[in-house]
């Protein structure tokens, strides 16, 4: 086995993290020093298109106990054969990387799935996909997909399958000048557990599919051989599938393909896709060359990565090519082959390196020697985005038409994945553009929310002001800031309002503050309670539009209360002594605490005879604040009376008579 020995140099680490601050985090991978990792003990087996698993749980039983397996091919002549690690750098051949049985004798680019619930109840746990290289270029049958319990032993070994005739639906149909001449096998498939399968109801009318809904989904390699419309030679195609073995093609192009210009590194040939999801985002590392087989294999120059928000529409890096076989690196510097990308976000969980990433890739030497490296990606960190938009105009009148575009919003080490708005309305919207139209006047709140690829987000709100064709205006008699006491009566004009765009004013509601209301154009009002009231006026028009004004700043009424009316009591007293007789009566009260903050400087106590109108009331005396009680001296034994108390503050303002209390006749 190879040194296992780690070199990692202090240079490399400075280059990495300038790359970090200045090129593509997907893009800098760091190499092994010890690479390449895998190279079988029989030089006459040559291992490459690795296809790597992990598992925290060792496979639960379900063959070898390891944390990582590795299929590959063994040579050109077809076969492929198992390789497991517990760190995924120290690698055991299983029985001298013999061919595993049950697949073709020409197999080849296996791309293998491990699902320990057997993929929805079965009694397989592991299922390949696979190239048969002794199979027609032009035909669907080039893939096979078999089944397995151990992921050695394999069975139910069948050809892939496709619609009969229509080539719209067909991942290969043999054209020449199209997209879909030759097959090459498989580059990648993904299990979705939680498939609905939209559109399968329909499997001739692909109009209506949901492709990454599928159970599976597949990555292939679909050739043009260069007779394609952009010259290109292979390219990434996709198909989706209920079971794995009938499949339908996505799009009437390949999702991914050389830009046909000679100048880019890999415009002739990009297949062999390895995905992994991270955040939402998809993230696919391929096989790229120009073509040139002067100093390399020709369709195996380097490693490309690209991305995409749903797995169909992809964006390569600026960055790549992340690995190229003229880095000047010997056992890879003749080309680079398949590789097989793993993320796992508790970085493995102590198996092995504890990175995020990892990619096991195969290099051809300079002897034709094909062996397996391994590189990482180290634990990344994730910047929040930052949210951003900008509107046609802040205020304007209604019907108001806004288009809202957050083009100016970005993330500073990822990609936005998400655009949501909120209007304080209760409409929402999603997508980095989107309009509405206002058909009311008032004051609306616009907040955007956006999410990068790693999960965080960022909001920003905007206010946009559709004005009212009706303009409320008032004014009050008094002035801007009133400030009396109770009993205080205001009167209020609204005749200053006026109506825009041809309609007319309808109707005037004032709103005194208090729960109070009145109709009309002109209000008087008489306020009697002790508080602070903002008065407004709302206006509408002959188009139902309405605007509110208003009218003073604040009015502040102050006010005297009298002692309660349950706190007023009387005693009457009888005194025989004289030639008649007289009574006295005792009239005592408590203070009001609505009176706290004023100075109560005098009780005022009034009389009137019981039967007496109340314009009769009279003053008969008074007590200073401080003293709560009052004696009405030598009254007739038979008269009955009835009394009242007020309250006078400071200034002299008197509060209204307490509820009266009168005398009982023995």
């Amino acid at each position: 086995m190879r040194n296992r020995k780690r070199i990692l140099s202090f240079l490399c680490f400075s280059i990495f993290f300038l790359n970090i601050l200045f090129g593509s985090f997907w893009t800098d991978w760091f190499e092994y020093g010890s690479n390449p990792v895998f190279d079988p003990a029989n030089p006459a087996i040559h291992a490459y298109y690795p296809s790597v698993i992990y598992n925290q749980n060792q496979f639960a039983s379900h063959g070898l106990s390891a944390y990582y397996k590795m299929w590959f091919n063994r040579d050109e002549s077809g076969g492929i054969s198992l390789a497991y690690s517990d760190d995924g750098i120290l690698w055991n051949e299983y029985s001298g990387s013999v061919a595993l049985p049950g697949l073709s004798a020409r197999a080849d680019h296996p791309t293998v799935v491990y699902n320990p619930g057997g993929f929805g109840g079965g009694i397989y746990f592991y299922k390949i996909w696979y190239w048969d290289a002794g199979a027609s270029l032009t035909s669907i049958a080039a893939i096979r997909a078999a089944e397995s319990v151990d992921g050695v032993n394999w069975v139910n070994d069948q050809p892939i399958t496709q619609h009969a005739t229509d080539t719209n639906l067909q991942l290969i149909h043999g054209g020449w000048g199209t997209y879909f001449y030759h097959n090459y096998g498989p580059g990648y498939v993904i299990y979705n557990s939680t498939a609905t399968n939209t559109g399968w109801t329909t499997p001739t009318d692909k109009s209506d599919d949901v492709p990454m809904s599928f159970r599976y989904i597949l990555y292939y390699l679909a050739a043009g051989e260069g007779g394609t419309p952009n010259g290109s030679a292979e390219q990434e195609g996709l198909a989706y599938s209920v079971d794995g073995i009938y499949w339908i093609r996505y799009g009437a192009t390949p999702v991914l393909m050389g830009s046909g210009n000679s100048a880019d590194w890999d415009y002739s040939h990009l297949y062999g896709a390895s995905v992994i999801v991270i955040s939402g985002t998809y993230h696919m590392w391929y096989i790229g060359a120009n073509g040139d087989g002067s100093v390399a294999l020709p369709y195996a120059h380097g490693i490309g990565h690209a991305t995409s928000p749903d797995g169909l529409n992809w964006t390569r890096d600026a960055d790549n090519p992340a690995m190229h076989f003229s880095d000047g690196i010997a056992w890879r510097s003749r080309g680079m082959h398949q590789k097989s990308v793993v993320y796992d976000p508790n970085n493995f969980s102590g198996h092995g390196d504890p990175y995020p990433v990892k990619m096991w890739y195969s290099g051809v030497d300079p002897a034709g020697n094909n062996t397996i490296g391994y590189a990482w990606l180290p634990p990344f960190t994730n910047n929040p985005p930052i949210a951003c938009f900008i509107e046609d105009s802040a205020q304007g009148f209604p019907p108001l038409t806004e288009n809202f575009d957050a083009g100016c919003s970005n993330d500073p080490d990822g990609t936005i994945t998400q655009y949501h708005w909120n209007f304080s309305d209760g409409m929402t919207a999603s997508g980095m553009n989107t309009s509405r139209i206002f058909d009311k006047s008032g004051i609306y709140s616009v907040t955007l929310t956006v999410t990068d690829n790693g999960g965080l987000k960022d909001s920003v709100t905007r206010t946009i002001t559709v004005l009212s064709p009706v303009q409320a205006c008032c004014s009050c008699s008094d002035g801007l800031v009133i400030s009396g006491w109770a009993d205080l009566t205001l009167q209020f004009d609204a005749s200053c309002s006026n109506a825009l765009n041809g309609s007319s004013i309808v109707s005037y509601k004032w709103d005194f503050g208090n729960g109070y209301t009145a109709d009309g154009i002109t209000a008087i009002y008489t306020y009697t309670e002790a508080g602070t009231y903002v008065v407004r006026v709302t206006v509408s028009d002959s188009d139902g539009n309405e605007h509110t004004s208003q009218c003073v700043s604040a009015i502040q009424i102050n006010a005297v209360y009298p002692p309660a009316g349950q706190d007023i009591r009387l005693e009457r007293f009888i005194d025989r002594s004289l030639f008649k007789g007289a009574a006295f009566h005792k009239i005592s009260w408590s203070a009001n605490p609505r009176n706290n903050g004023l100075t109560i400087s005098q009780y005022r106590i009034y009389r009137k005879s019981a039967s007496s109108p109340d314009s009769s009331w009279q003053q008969i005396g008074y007590t200073d604040g401080g003293l709560l009680e009052f004696t009405d001296r030598n009254l007739p034994l038979k008269d009955r009376y009835s009394y009242a108390v007020t309250s006078v503050e400071y200034g002299g303002h008197e509060s209204k008579r307490s509820e009266p209390v009168q005398n009982v006749i023995e």
